[in-house]
């Protein structure tokens, strides 16, 4: 089956940014590109209901955008990729778990606005509301991050048994069209648990993470955010995998930590659920 890159748009900036974003990403991966819209069905919210008519010209204005988004990517790729363009009507949740269980993506790529909380974004938005459920990596773009190719890639972890989430097949395709270096910011309570780690991490060849030859980095838990921020700048990361502890995105995303790094760095943040 072709390697694929799902990227739903509801044509906002934001959005339009990350389909960008995956283009220029599935050119280098010679992945075919999936353009996702959903025209939401209407709900009355007030006394008078959308008519057919309407709801209809809606549908028909949103095959409009999605061809012209399309014929721009064809373009800004120089038609190197498959682009296949889907509208569907329905729950956007709903059908994304669809299209995602169908063509088994490599990855997801979603537009996320300035400013907005990673944690509130996930938990709140439409369109990610099946996100815990779908299974597959899913790559969250800030509005004003382009593209530049994928050298070095940082995946941060609170815990070295990350080998039931970890992504190998994305990082293998990764490795194949981009060769990046990766490196490993493993997040520790305690000087205890840095020292086990260190000895663990670099000794066991069970590691799944070895086979990509990464590079370990330790960072204290109470700097969090300051410290990926750092480490994010210093060593010019092209974006940060995360994998929260007990396969719960959530319980790291929640915190204020994640909105500052976005914010600091404006680098993609790929989660793993």
């Amino acid at each position: 089956m072709m390697k694929t890159i799902v990227a739903p748009t509801d044509f906002s900036p934001s959005s339009l940014n990350a389909l960008n974003y995956a283009a220029d990403l599935a050119a280098g991966m010679q992945a075919e590109l999936v353009l996702l819209n959903v025209v939401q069905l209407p709900v009355s919210v007030s006394e008078v209901p959308m008519t057919e008519s309407v709801f209809e010209a809606l549908v028909d204005e949103a095959k409009e955008e999605l061809e012209e988004v399309g014929r721009k990517l064809a373009h800004r790729t120089a038609g190197k990729i498959k682009i296949v363009k889907e509208l569907v009507v329905g729950s956007v949740g709903r059908q994304l778990e669809e299209i995602c269980a169908f063509k088994k993506p490599v990855a997801v790529v979603m537009g996320m606005k300035e400013g907005a909380d990673l944690g509130r974004f996930l938990l709140g938005s439409n369109t990610l509301s099946a996100v815990r459920h779908l299974h597959f990596p899913v790559l969250v773009v800030p509005e004003h991050a382009i593209f530049h190719g994928i050298g070095r890639i940082g995946l941060a972890c609170d815990t070295m048994d990350i080998g039931n989430t970890l992504p190998v097949h994305f990082l293998e395709e990764l490795m194949t069209s981009y060769s990046p270096q990766i490196d490993i910011i493993h997040i520790c309570s305690s000087e205890e648990e840095e020292s086990f780690a260190k000895k663990n991490s670099l000794l066991s060849a069970d590691n799944p993470l070895m086979k990509f030859h990464p590079q370990f980095h330790f960072l204290p838990k109470q700097q969090i955010d300051a410290g990926i921020t750092q480490f994010a700048r210093q060593h010019n990361l092209d974006f940060l995998i995360v994998f929260p502890k007990k396969h719960d995105l959530l319980e790291l995303l929640d915190k204020k930590q994640s909105k500052r790094i976005i914010a600091n760095t404006n680098i993609p943040v790929l989660s793993i659920v």
